[in-house]
């Protein structure tokens, strides 16, 4: 069986093969077991994948927080006027955060992947 994984948000597809018995090659009671086990393999991967995700986003919280206090103390705490390094580092930060934006939709693509396998996992086991 292929399955089409999205391989991220930009419109790339990845083919995933699975070698599954053909249904009729096992015993039923057999594949149900075997489906069961996918379904819980997917749902421990989706959980590690949401868990992954959530720890990044609390780390990239702190992590602008920090960011933040550092820009209100480099400043004094008074108005902010751009000066060349400033506009640099600027450019960077926002290619840092592009970068991470991308990391982050491929995260919720491969997510949601998985979750409609799960899904359809568990219709084919019924």
């Amino acid at each position: 069986m292929d399955l089409t994984q999205p391989a991220s948000s930009r419109g790339k597809e990845e083919v995933i093969k699975v070698d599954l018995p053909r249904p009729e090659a096992i015993d039923p009671h057999q594949r149900v077991v075997q489906l069961e086990r996918a379904i819980v393999y997917l749902q421990e991967q989706h959980a590690a994948l949401l868990r992954g995700l959530q720890d990044e986003i609390e780390e990239l919280k702190r992590r602008n927080k920090d960011l933040q206090t550092r820009l209100v103390f480099a400043t004094g705490g008074t108005g902010w006027e751009e000066k060349p390094k400033d506009a640099e580092r600027i450019k960077e930060l926002q290619a840092e955060l592009d970068k991470r934006q991308g990391e982050l939709e491929d995260a919720t693509s491969r997510n949601n992947y998985l979750q409609k396998l799960i899904n359809d996992l568990k219709r084919y086991s019924s």
